[in-house]
């Protein structure tokens, strides 16, 4: 499994070899201890095993708190038991807060990788609303393709198969005549079952949420994708941030032709300081060249410093109070990106920086309004700014989005990827927006390095 690389590579192997070997012989106290000391080296399966023993206490102390971290880790790199397993986290409101919306989310992102039970429920979130709006029809249709699969466990393809039968006879549809073959039940440590998600109004869902067709991917283009909504600290939610971010990673993907490989998607509790840090002073520099173009997305809330104007992006750990200890400043993140290689640098911020509201916080007893000094970008830079210095930077409940990032995707799908054709778009699409839903000033503004 091409996890780590160079030295490293044949401990790991012989590692995850013994972590395997012991789960198998039910030492769960040693496939613990192994399943921790690769997870913080960076594997994928190991993290993944890590969530679950925390979830169940196997091995390990429960804690849910813990296992909603290491399945993060695991579900952003890809691991389809991970991204299930935060599905039922996110249901539950298990070691984060009850999120019905990203809970179809990870169900999703298993279900397209064939998890049998990520489709069973996601099939049941259709069928109940459930973060999603009803649709009998498509959970009829996961529940057939879960069954298609031939792996599920004798009592949940019963239990599918008589939901099967159920909404058949509601929706008029022909019995499909074979049952799909079932296999034996997984032991208690691989993974718990996976609750289905309670009832709940059905989530917003707009145009944009259709994902466009995929381009052919540009080897070259390189992005770093972030959405802080929900913060360790006691500040406000930037509303939507976090499904921003995710359907932004998916346009870039899609729209921008950015390869998994080259896409760095932080969310949340993945996106503290350090990890603004690695990314934007490692990981980039060691992935851009000097044919690449790299895209930065952020979603979240902005901080400005009082005494001085400078602004800062808020990290998932960041504090406005101690803004210069905890932030990251947006002055050092230009001159970072004007050190690259890159051929072209855009960077598009879905976030403000006055300290007036809407994605924007504040130290307490500082004035409610800051004169942010706007700095240049660097040549090469391209930034997009969602306001203008003193306004604010709206989220739209009625699109289950931020105002600009609504319409910054929009202008992505609809101008075929031309970003200036985009900003071109939606610069008086969220003027007029902001005016007539809001009655509030937000102007997004183009500035580009000379």
């Amino acid at each position: 499994m091409p996890i780590v690389r160079g030295g490293l590579r044949r401990e790991i192997k012989d590692d995850l070899s013994k972590m395997s070997i012991a789960r198998e012989e039910e030492d769960f106290d040693t496939a613990a201890d192994y399943a921790q000391k690769l997870a913080e080296g960076g594997a994928v399966e190991a993290q993944s095993l890590l969530a679950f023993f925390y979830h169940n206490g196997t091995g390990v102390k429960k804690n849910p708190k813990k296992a909603f971290f290491w399945a993060a880790r695991g579900a952003e790199s890809g691991d389809a038991p991970a991204q299930r397993l935060i599905a039922v986290f996110y249901a539950n409101g298990l070691g984060t807060p009850k999120d019905l919306v990203q809970s179809v989310y990870w169900n999703r992102k298993a279900a397209d990788k064939k998890d049998p039970y990520a489709m069973i429920n996601l099939a049941v979130a259709y069928e109940n609303g459930t973060g999603v709006p009803a649709d009998p029809s498509a959970a009829l249709e996961l529940y057939r393709r879960a069954l298609a699969q031939g792996t599920l466990v004798a009592a949940s393809a019963a239990d599918v198969q008589s939901r099967v039968a159920r909404l058949e006879k509601t929706l008029g549809a022909a019995v499909r005549p074979a049952a799909a073959p079932v296999v034996a039940a997984p032991s208690a440590a691989k993974a718990p079952a996976a609750p289905a998600a309670p009832a709940a109004p059905a989530a917003v869902r707009s145009d944009i949420d259709e994902l466009p067709a995929s381009r052919p991917v540009r080897p070259k283009a390189v992005a770093v994708v972030i959405g802080v909504e929900r913060y360790r600290e006691s500040l406000p939610k930037a509303d939507f941030a976090a499904a921003d971010a995710r359907l932004a990673a998916e346009y870039f993907k899609r729209v921008l032709g950015v390869s998994e490989e080259n896409l760095a998607l932080l969310v949340d509790g993945r996106a503290t300081k350090s990890d603004f840090e690695k990314y934007f002073e490692q990981w980039l520099p060691n992935h851009a060249d000097k044919d690449s173009e790299v895209f930065v997305f952020f979603s979240g809330h902005g901080a400005p410093d009082p005494g001085k104007g400078d602004a800062y992006l808020v990290p998932f750990d960041g504090d406005p109070t101690y803004i210069k200890q905890t932030g990251y400043s947006v002055k050092r993140l230009y001159a970072l990106l004007g050190k690259l290689p890159a051929k072209s640098v855009t960077v598009a911020l879905d976030s403000c920086f006055s300290g007036a509201g809407g994605r924007s916080v504040l130290a307490k007893g500082a004035r409610p309004l800051v004169t942010v000094r706007t700095d240049a970008p660097p040549s090469r830079v391209t930034v997009i700014a969602a306001s203008a210095g003193d306004q604010i930077s709206n989220s739209w409940p009625e699109k289950g989005h931020g105002l600009f990032t609504y319409y910054f995707l929009k202008g992505l799908k609809e101008k075929d990827g031309d970003i200036r054709a985009a900003y071109d778009y939606l610069k008086p699409e969220v003027t007029r927006a902001a005016r007539r839903s809001f009655n509030s000033d937000q102007e997004p503004q183009w500035r580009r390095g000379q």
